[in-house]
């Protein structure tokens, strides 16, 4: 990738395509381009801004995830004074702990939908911050057409940002995803403006970098990535690049270390009981295809996969290809200036410096889960970074478009709007989507089955969890006693005297065998694909 004019496309070209650097014009398109994308972001806030305002029973279910559920736990039980728990009893690490921890505050009250909306208000909060962000970091690094202003440079890749359904769907699930896609935009801005000029910037990323792997542990591939990448684009200073970065890591390390020490301490491994409850090392083919599916919902975030990858794959596929032919063809589509003409030369280069990071970075990710985790439903959010490098290059190609065609390039992102503000709007009836069947089917179940104030176990017991105690989780996620035993958990809800379990089959059947009966485990009821079993002897 390069800023500098390409071989063959005369001075002259740039003009003809109207690209003039920063200086935008003062005409009234490019005013009506600006306001055409204000009001886009307006609709795409508000439509997410909504789903805070549902009905009970349609605010508890999707875009929350049941995952979200248990860290919903941990902060309802923090903030009531239960301590670092989802049940009120054990201790936990099965969770992410900085966003854990900084929505305590919303769980003081004793209604539990109040939290799900205050949680949600504030994840589309993040989701926008995210955008505009990424949109500072599009509108420094790439030449601005004659048609756009300042302000239109961060409204068109935020509104593509905001768009995209994919990215509203793990921004509003309620766990830590979209918050850490902030602090990876955050971090990619704050580089591209200063880089490394000093020991105080080298603090700031270390203590942005500490914050980010607190946010989610997996950003260790990242801060690793950008070490090796900072050091390379700097070998001829090895000594200051080599302080900067140790100045990086040390802050990073002390940020991040109560989180270090506490899963040392308390539960002996660094790798938090989620982590491990669904590692399993193996290379199959099912894990590549679905690691290349996941790839492709990051690379086009406007097409939510869900259930329906085989419908819509084709789309994906014929959005991919056209955007490699532009790039091909981008020296006839968009000329640029050259690298000296452009006065913001610097900071276009750290822009990409920290979107090879991030790019390296998804890579290793992509390697490490799919030969490490069997829960390959995760892999499209284990790779959600990749989002932020995607759009990045998408709406340079957008604005390579507008460069020639500013209304077809507007118009292009005001259809993707209008899908993914459509696709947010299919959440406010039931008739739209299906829901998760934690929330319609397991929890009423359990409801009408259990007695008042018996213990009932589950794997999936995220959403159940919350909304009804006293409840054991059996996968060993939230639960390193469960974990520990997870080659006998019959046995194990013996010693914990449970009669009740309500789950899938095939989770009953994992844990109780073919046949329960022959333990003394009887069916009691059944909603939709989950049992209730009561243990008579």
């Amino acid at each position: 990738m390069t800023w500098r004019t390409q071989a063959g496309i005369l001075p002259e070209a740039a003009a003809s395509v109207g690209v003039i650097g920063r200086q935008p014009a003062d005409n009234a398109e490019s005013r009506a381009v600006e306001v055409v994308l204000a009001l886009v972001v307006a609709a795409l806030v508000l439509g997410g801004l909504s789903l805070a305002f549902r009905s009970n029973s349609l605010v508890a279910d999707l875009p929350i995830t049941e995952d979200a559920y248990y860290a919903f736990s941990v902060s309802s039980h923090v903030a009531h004074g239960d301590g670092v728990t989802v049940d009120g009893v054990e201790a936990t690490n099965g969770f992410q702990p900085l966003f854990t921890f900084l929505t305590v505050p919303l769980f003081v009250g004793d209604d539990p939908f109040v939290p799900l909306r205050l949680i949600l208000v504030v994840q589309v909060g993040i989701f926008t911050a995210t955008g505009w962000v990424l949109g500072l970091v599009v509108r420094d690094a790439v030449p601005t057409p004659r048609a756009f202003g300042r302000r239109s440079m961060v409204l068109l890749p935020m509104a593509l940002y905001l768009a995209a359904s994919f990215a509203m769907r793990i921004h509003l699930n309620g766990l830590e995803t979209g918050f850490v896609l902030l602090l990876y935009a955050v971090i990619w801005r704050v580089y591209q403006r200063r880089g490394i000029s000093g020991p105080a910037d080298a603090a700031v990323l270390g203590v942005l970098f500490g914050l980010l792997v607190l946010a989610r542990i997996d950003a260790l591939f990242a801060a690793g990535v950008f070490t090796l990448v900072y050091l390379l684009h700097r070998r001829s200073q090895p000594r200051r690049a080599i302080g900067d970065v140790c100045v990086v890591g040390l802050l990073a390390l002390l940020i991040s270390s109560p989180w270090w020490l506490y899963n040392a301490v308390e539960f002996g491994s660094l790798l938090p009981t989620s982590g491990a409850a669904q590692q399993l090392w193996a290379l199959e083919p099912s894990r590549l295809s679905n690691l290349v599916r996941a790839l492709a919902q990051v690379v086009v975030p406007w097409i939510f996969y869900g259930d329906r990858f085989d419908r819509l794959w084709p789309a994906s596929a014929v959005l991919i290809g056209a955007g490699v032919v532009l790039w091909w063809a981008k020296a006839r589509v968009w000329a640029t200036e050259t690298a000296r003409d452009f006065p913001l030369a610097d900071r276009a280069s750290r822009a990409r410096e920290f979107l090879a990071v991030l790019l390296i970075a998804g890579g290793l990710l992509a390697v490490w889960y799919g030969a490490s985790s069997w829960a390959v439903h995760f892999y499209p959010r284990y790779l959600a970074l990749l989002i932020l490098p995607a759009i990045f290059l998408w709406a340079q190609l957008t604005l390579a478009i507008g460069g020639r065609a500013p209304r077809l390039a507007v118009g292009l992102v005001s259809v993707a709007a209008l899908l993914g503000l459509a696709y947010t709007m299919t959440f406010h009836s039931r008739a739209a989507f299906s829901g998760s069947d934690m929330w319609r089917d397991q929890v009423p179940l359990v409801e009408r089955t259990v007695p008042h104030g018996e213990v009932v176990a589950a794997g999936q017991s995220g959403t159940l969890g919350y909304f009804r105690e006293p409840v054991l989780n059996l996968d060993g996620k939230v639960n390193a006693e469960a974990y520990e035993r997870r080659g006998e958990i019959a046995d194990y809800l013996v010693s914990k005297d449970v009669r009740w379990v309500c789950d899938w089959p095939s989770y009953l059947h994992r844990y109780l065998g073919d046949d329960p009966t022959g333990l003394g485990w009887v069916e009691r009821a059944r909603e939709g694909q989950f049992r209730c079993l009561e243990r008579v002897r």
